[in-house]
C-alpha cells in the first residue's frame, strides 16, 4: 500500500497545480479586453467633433493599469485603471506644448465599442467631452 500512495499523491499534486496554480488573475482578463488600437469620434461642446486614433497598452504599475496613448488627441499618454467592463481615468496633469492640462474621466467597454466621458481644463478653462471608440 505504501508504494501506491506516493505516486498517487504526486499525480494529485500535479493536477492541483495545473488546475489552480496557473490561472490568470481576473484583473489581467479585465485589462486584456481594453488593449488595442481604437478609432475615436469625440464630441466636445466648445471645440466640436474630432476624429483620431488611440492605443491602449499594459502599464507596469499594476495588473489593472493601462496607458492610453494620444488620449483626447493631445499626443501624449495618460494612465487609467480597469475593473470588469469599466475604465477609470484618475485626475492627472499632462503637459502639451508647454500647457498643463488636467484630465479625469470614466467609461465602459461593450464588445468592440468603448465609451468614455472625460473633463479637462487648461488655464482655468474647462470642457466635458465624450469619446466613442471602436476597436480596430
Amino acid at each position: 500500500m505504501k508504494n501506491f500512495k506516493a505516486p498517487f499523491l504526486a499525480v494529485l499534486s500535479v493536477l492541483f497545480v495545473v488546475s489552480f496554480g496557473c490561472k490568470k488573475d481576473s484583473k489581467d482578463n479585465d485589462r486584456d479586453k481594453f488593449l488595442g488600437t481604437y478609432s475615436v469620434v469625440e464630441n466636445c461642446p466648445t471645440t466640436g467633433t474630432g476624429n483620431y486614433d488611440i492605443t491602449i497598452t499594459e502599464s507596469a504599475a499594476s495588473s489593472s493599469s493601462v496607458i492610453i496613448s494620444n488620449f483626447g488627441d493631445f499626443t501624449v499618454g495618460i494612465t487609467a485603471t480597469v475593473s470588469g467592463n469599466s475604465i477609470t481615468i484618475p485626475q492627472q496633469t499632462i503637459t502639451v506644448q508647454g500647457f498643463a492640462i488636467t484630465i479625469s474621466g470614466s467609461g465602459s467597454i461593450n464588445g468592440l465599442i468603448m465609451t468614455i466621458a472625460y473633463s479637462y481644463s487648461v488655464g482655468g478653462q474647462g470642457e466635458n467631452c465624450t469619446m466613442t471608440c471602436t476597436k480596430k
